[in-house]
This record gives C-alpha cells, sequence and structure tokens, in this order.
C-alpha cells in the first residue's frame, strides 16, 4: 500500500500576490505622494501664533527659532525646526498637543486648549476653490 504525504495548500495564490503588491504599490504612491510638498516651500510659509485673542508672533518656518509662549495655565514652549513646528513642555495634564506632532503644511495647526495657545500654519499655495467638507 502506498502512503500519501500530508501536503498544505500554498499560502499564496497567484490573485493573492497580484492584490497585494497593487494594495503595497498604491499606499507606497499615496505615502510619496503625501511627503511631496506640492510647492510649498519653508520660505514662504509662517507659523501664526495666538494666545488667547491675541496673535503673538508670526515666524518664518525657514528659520529655525523657539519661542515660549505665556498662556492661562502658563508657559508653552513652540519650536520651529527644519520647515516644521511642534509644541513642547506643555502645562497641560493631558499634552495633547505635545502628541499632535510636528505640522509642516499649510492650515495645520496645533492648539493647546487649556493654555488656549494656537499655532497655525500660514501661507504657500492658495488652497483649492470648493467645499473642504460637509457636516449636517
Amino acid at each position: 500500500m502506498k502512503e500519501t504525504a500530508f501536503k498544505l495548500p500554498p499560502l499564496f495564490t497567484l490573485a493573492d500576490l497580484l492584490l497585494l503588491l497593487s494594495v503595497g504599490g498604491a499606499s507606497f504612491a499615496f505615502y510619496g505622494f503625501r511627503l511631496w510638498n506640492g510647492g510649498q516651500h519653508p520660505q514662504s510659509m509662517q507659523a501664526v501664533v495666538r494666545s488667547g485673542d491675541r496673535e503673538v508672533a508670526r515666524l518664518n518656518l525657514a528659520v529655525d527659532t523657539t519661542l515660549v509662549v505665556e498662556g492661562v495655565l502658563g508657559g508653552v514652549r513652540i519650536v520651529l525646526r527644519s520647515g516644521g513646528v511642534h509644541f513642547e513642555n506643555a502645562p497641560c495634564a493631558l499634552k495633547i498637543c505635545e502628541k499632535t506632532g510636528e505640522i509642516n503644511r499649510s492650515g495645520e495647526m496645533i492648539v493647546c486648549a487649556p493654555s488656549r495657545i494656537i499655532a497655525r500654519i500660514e501661507g504657500g499655495p492658495a488652497p483649492a476653490a470648493g467645499l473642504d467638507a460637509l457636516s449636517r
């Protein structure tokens, strides 16, 4: 009597491999497009820092700067480095503004709500006309 060895089915079929390659390729293309700055140069963009109702500073993103802004709870260190902005040493409890990380695109902002401090990037190319979102 002849013994047959137990064989596992193949892990991937050709269709699985093609699907994996197409999804992976699309992901890398999207990531590359996201990294591409789309003509936004730090020289033409500024970080606008507000504390409460007043504008505290308007800083060029091309120049590395560190600024301490006094808010309701205390001082927040705002760091501009390599064309990006991030918050450090926020006095708030949850530190969500620090966890936001670095922003570097026009229209992005970091908010420290308890201290009422906002850093927003302005400048660069004009945003496309039309609706950005619609809510009911």
